[in-house]
């Protein structure tokens, strides 16, 4: 491990044990989240990257101020452009995500809450064409930070980018997902 990655690790380590401590926290039991979301995805490697957006619903527990578990479910949809040529030209995708995994909130004040989260699960991409349709179902990743701005006690604005991570047709893909959307905080202050 390099002196870099060592710094680093204990940097990320200080902050994630120090910013809860910070004044003028909240103490949310529950979120519930529901949005909009992005990502460039493709059914194969060596197929332009399509423009995939849907929604994403999620809920999340707290055990402590600064650690909880999360599980989001999204729905992506798009269309491979005609120009990509090849057997995926024209063809409907959609991809289904479950996720479940680890939260931790390093950023908590009354009106910025921040966490991060790993996220493991299952994602189906399928494939749409006329007259055929391929379905695949694999591992899926998702790493993720999410940043929650209040609009009032109990609702707030979240936004949360993320890398994705796919292995349809036997290859890894790694994409770049956003979601934006409000955040329903049940709890206490």
């Amino acid at each position: 491990m390099s002196t870099l990655n060592r710094i680093a690790g204990f940097a990320f380590c200080a902050l994630v044990t120090g910013l809860p401590h910070l004044a003028a926290q909240t103490n949310d039991i529950a979120e519930l989240y529901g949005g909009f979301n992005y990502t460039n995805a493709t059914p194969e490697v060596g197929v332009p990257k399509a423009g995939l957006d849907g929604f994403v619903v999620g809920i999340g527990a707290y055990a402590f101020h600064w650690f909880g578990a999360v599980f989001e479910a999204s729905k992506q949809y798009g269309t491979v452009s005609s120009s990509s040529g090849g057997t995926f030209a024209n063809a409907n995708l959609h991809e289904t995500t479950y996720m479940a995994g680890p939260q931790f909130r390093f950023l908590n004040t009354k009106y910025v809450n921040a966490a991060t989260r790993t996220l493991l699960g299952g994602v189906q991409g399928q494939v749409f064409q006329p007259g055929s349709m391929e379905s695949q179902t694999r591992f899926a990743v998702m790493l993720g930070a999410s940043v929650d701005f209040r609009v009032t006690r109990m609702i707030g604005l979240r936004v949360e980018p993320a890398l994705y991570r796919t292995s349809f047709s036997g290859e890894n893909q790694n994409n770049f997902r956003i979601s934006v959307g409000p955040v329903f905080r049940f709890g206490h202050e």
